[in-house]
């Protein structure tokens, strides 16, 4: 079987991890002699500046640890086992957690420090290649997979998003299959987003989790979650 960690790119720290994640967009000088409103348009590219610190570094060493783990755990035998499991799920029969999710985890902070910023540049310094494609066995996984929680905490939507997400960079119809079937459950839509975890996703992050506060339907997004980390077997960041 291929090894699927050799397709990630090398884990950088120190001063090269600095630079990596640092963003400067170019300054002409020549835009002083420019008309007022190209300069005020310009001005916008200050949004674009991303300085590396002490919290985007430690949130690319979780991100990078996470999706190394995960791709580990596809190369098991406990994988096709989990499989049955989730297929058990859609089936609307008991099915169990095989693989488990201890190498998932949470970013908490402040809000408009710059947690989402962070996230998204290490994603695009560990997701060099878009989507890995090994030949034997035959398969397609995306490094990094981010999605949003739904504001108002609702449990389909965010299942069905991370379906949406999968489709829309491997061209696949997981999400329209599930919105079309007769029998499609939160329990038959746990297994199928847990099916397709395990062989396309090597690490999801579910973004601005705090919506599930004060919501009536937070308590079971949280639990669905819970269930999603046992059954899909991959590292969740939330």
């Amino acid at each position: 079987m291929n090894n699927l960690i050799n397709y990630l790119p090398p884990m950088l720290y120190g001063q090269e991890l600095d630079e990596a994640l640092t963003v400067l967009p170019p300054y002409d000088p020549n835009i002083i002699h420019t008309d007022a409103a190209t300069r005020i348009v310009a001005l916008s590219d200050i949004y674009r500046v991303f300085l590396s610190n002490t919290m985007s570094r430690e949130i690319y060493a979780k991100l990078y640890l996470g999706l190394l783990r995960s791709l580990q755990k596809k190369d098991t035998l406990l994988v096709p086992r989990q499989y049955v499991e989730n297929q058990k799920a859609i089936q609307m029969v008991e099915s169990s957690g095989i693989l488990g999710g201890a190498d998932s985890f949470t970013i908490i902070g402040a809000s408009g420090i710059g947690k989402s910023s962070s996230i998204s540049r290490s994603i695009h310094l560990i997701s060099k290649v878009p989507i890995i494609v090994t030949e034997k066995p035959y398969r397609q996984v995306i490094p990094c997979v981010m999605v949003q929680t739904p504001f108002d905490a609702s449990v389909k939507s965010l299942l069905l998003e991370i379906l949406r997400v999968v489709d829309s960079k491997l061209g696949s119809d997981y999400c329209a299959k599930a919105m079309h079937s007769r029998n499609t459950t939160v329990d038959t839509l746990i297994g199928c987003v847990s099916s397709v975890c395990i062989n396309h996703v090597g690490l999801l992050v579910i973004d601005e989790i705090q919506h599930i506060v004060g919501q009536k339907a937070g308590g079971s997004l949280a639990r669905c979650l819970m269930q999603l980390i046992n059954s899909s077997g991959i590292s969740i960041a939330l």
